[in-house]
């Protein structure tokens, strides 16, 4: 918009000293011929430096709009951290040992994927994983067992002194995926509801700061399931 005022006033002036010029150089005698020649360079040079101050003055003010938006953006993105995750099951015909013959195992695949630009640090201890085996009517149900199985990230030899070591956390960094598995052995012909809740740390930006303020910033996702 300013390089268009600046523009039309130039052709308003060029217009206005031209008529100013041509009409003395008229009326004048011609020993005024040189003298007519100056103003219509100087007119000239004027509105050519004019043009060139206007067009410079909106060329910069675009530049620095421009910049301060890219600024802002970049500071938006700086501290862009998310994640998409994804839960599978697969059951096997696993009885297991020592267990009950009308039961399977139950596999569980969660699979996380850092889609933002910083690695992200996920806490899977204190159970992130609870495998409900619940008893509904209508819409009203509760659960009557719990399992909470674990990844494991060294397994133990059975009969052995050790213990096998759960996975307690992990970081996810930038454009990677995890998946995490888990194994539990549960009666058949029951209906069962799986959640995997999960908190993330190391976060910095605003809308963190809102979500732990109220209930807490976690990923989570849930699905049912009925063991046949």
């Amino acid at each position: 918009m300013i390089l268009g005022i600046g523009v039309f006033s130039a052709i308003v002036l060029v217009i206005v000293s031209v008529l100013y010029i041509l009409k003395k150089f008229n009326t004048d005698s011609a020993s005024t011929a040189s003298v007519a020649v100056y103003h219509i360079v100087a007119a000239i040079s004027i509105v050519v430096a004019g043009v060139w101050a206007f067009t410079s003055f909106d060329l910069l003010n675009q530049r620095d709009i421009a910049q301060a938006q890219l600024t802002e953006l970049k500071e938006k993105l700086k501290n862009v951290e998310s994640s998409k995750i994804e839960l599978s099951t697969e059951v096997v015909n696993y009885t297991g040992v020592q267990t009950e013959k009308e039961s399977k195992g139950l596999i569980v695949k969660v699979k996380l994927v850092n889609v933002g630009n910083t690695p992200i640090e996920f806490d899977i201890s204190k159970s992130a994983l609870k495998i409900y085996q619940i008893e509904a009517r209508g819409t009203e149900m509760g659960y009557s067992k719990l399992y909470e199985p674990e990844v494991i990230s060294e397994l133990a030899q059975l009969g052995a002194k050790e213990e096998s070591t759960p996975l307690t956390s992990f970081v996810s960094l930038t454009s990677s995926e995890r998946v995490l598995s888990y194994f539990a052995v549960l009666p058949k012909d029951k209906m069962y509801y799986v959640v995997f809740s999960t908190k993330a740390d190391n976060f910095k930006s605003d809308d963190v700061k809102k979500c732990e303020s109220k209930s807490g910033c976690k990923w989570f996702v849930s699905n049912y399931l009925f063991l046949e």
